[in-house]
């Protein structure tokens, strides 16, 4: 096989896999699925993303975005891929999602520990406080479903969970909604162990993903994503990253 023919066998081979030179992924500090120190990742998500991405072959780099913007920036083409990402209809319609999740997690309220409001498992207890969230983020359909039918009206938006978190401390919003874990994690790093608290049920378990630019011809992609995700779960191996990192928050609470 000589040089051009080789050349021409291995972009086919690209194309027919979806397999890309590099590609530059977005995410946004979400420990302890996604840890962020200077340059360095790591945490849950970002484990499996490493591992599949290798399985596949495919190199990547990461760049560091609020959600709104990497969502601006994947339905124009300018990165290749962001996680973690809820799939939604709303969407489904500009990007191109694999059918495997990375991990699933439960959203909560969290208020201050002297704080007399409750959510008591019905929207109608909080439906008139100011709720703190996060711009671009989906909370699940029961959640998203309520903002859009105006149950919940009084919503204050940050540009991060940090920012939430600082508000609710110094009471400028009553309540606000996380994931559990990320709540938590986030509770021991500003050193609120003894002011904030989870209030009431969980609201929904959601799924996160990664998501690919539909600008792009990312279909094969998203595919091969799926087969090594699939293979990553019959050999153990996602359980087993899963598992490690749950085990951390467990002891550290």
């Amino acid at each position: 096989m000589n040089k051009l023919v080789l050349i021409i066998f291995l972009n086919i081979y690209s194309l027919c896999f979806g397999m890309k030179d590099n590609l530059v992924i977005g995410l946004l500090e979400y420990p302890p699925y996604i840890k962020i120190d200077n340059t360095s990742y790591s945490g849950m998500a970002v484990e499996i993303i490493n591992e599949s991405f290798s399985r596949m072959n495919q190199k990547k780099s990461f760049v560091l975005y609020p959600i709104a913007r990497s969502l601006n920036a994947l339905e124009e083409g300018e990165i290749d891929g962001f996680f973690s990402i809820k799939k939604t209809p709303e969407r489904e319609k500009t990007l191109i999602f694999p059918k495997e999740y990375l991990f699933s997690q439960d959203y909560v309220f969290f208020i201050n520990k002297d704080s007399f409001y409750k959510y008591d498992g019905s929207f109608n207890s909080i439906k008139n406080l100011k709720i703190g969230v996060v711009n671009a983020v989906s909370y699940g359909s029961i959640f998203d479903t309520a903002v859009k039918n105006k149950i919940l009206k009084n919503l204050d938006y940050a540009n991060n969970f940090e920012s939430s978190f600082k508000k609710l401390m110094t009471k400028r919003i009553d309540i606000m909604i996380c994931s559990k874990m990320v709540g938590i994690e986030f509770i021991k790093e500003l050193g609120l162990e003894n002011k904030v608290i989870i209030s009431g049920p969980i609201v929904e378990t959601t799924y996160s993903y990664i998501a690919f630019s539909n600008k792009k011809e990312y279909i094969n992609l998203a595919d091969s994503f799926d087969k090594a995700i699939q293979k990553m779960r019959k050999d153990g191996t996602l359980k087993r990253i899963q598992q490690k990192y749950l085990l951390k928050s467990f002891e550290n609470n």
